[in-house]
């Protein structure tokens, strides 16, 4: 399949649109008390930042690995040990969920510490 700049920025836009839905609900759901509007838009973006950025090295660990006969190999011919590329490319969606998860536990965080002091 061909990919277009059109369709790689629609690709991007839907990533990131994905990352900011986890990380208004997470915020949501864990600041119910002290829920604005500032900080849904600061866990939507970081959270989405962080759900692109967590696809993207998943996307490098991907396209780094070896393959023999259709399988994975941890270790290529030449000895280098791909084990730890293997698992965040086989586990990019967990990866990606995560990290928006906690980038919008941090906002969250962060303007309660800005409130009390």
């Amino acid at each position: 399949m061909f990919t277009t700049p059109a369709l790689a920025v629609l690709l991007i836009a839907m990533k990131f649109l994905m990352g900011a839905v986890i990380g208004v609900a997470v915020a949501a759901l864990a600041y119910k008390s002290h829920f604005t509007v500032g900080l849904a838009l600061r866990s939507a973006l970081l959270g989405g930042v962080a759900f692109l950025f967590a696809s993207g090295i998943a996307r490098w660990a991907d396209s780094r690995v070896y393959f023999y006969n259709g399988q994975r190999l941890d270790v290529t011919p030449d000895g280098e040990r791909l084990w730890l590329r293997n698992r965040i490319a086989e586990h990019e969606i967990a990866l990606a969920v995560v990290s928006s998860c906690c980038a919008a536990l941090l906002v969250g965080l962060r303007s309660k510490r800005n409130r009390k002091g």
